[in-house]
């Protein structure tokens, strides 16, 4: 996987790469203090193959786990993201 730069823009609520003027992100929402939806995943298909949706997942998911959040993934390839990817099961918050 490509090692990419994503920006965490706290306003908009989102985790972006910007590359030749195009946006790939990562959409959240904050429930309640300490908990958030990872609602949406966009990565224009000019920027796919290059491990850019993988990326923002693992940038968003290390910010939670750092930040003591816990999330509900909405977003399919988050869902998907984490049954690849079992270490972050710690994060999803349990109903």
């Amino acid at each position: 996987m490509k090692e990419v730069e994503i920006v965490h823009d706290i306003d908009k609520r989102k985790f972006e790469y910007i590359e030749n003027g195009e946006s790939a992100h990562l959409l959240y929402a904050e429930d309640t203090p300490g908990v958030w939806r990872l609602t949406h995943t966009l990565v224009p298909k000019s920027m796919g193959g290059k491990g850019i949706a993988s990326g923002l997942a693992k940038k968003a998911l290390m910010h939670c786990r750092n930040h003591g959040i816990s999330i509900i993934a909405e977003c399919t390839f988050i869902t998907t993201y984490i049954k690849r990817n079992p270490e972050w099961e710690d994060i999803v918050l349990k109903y």
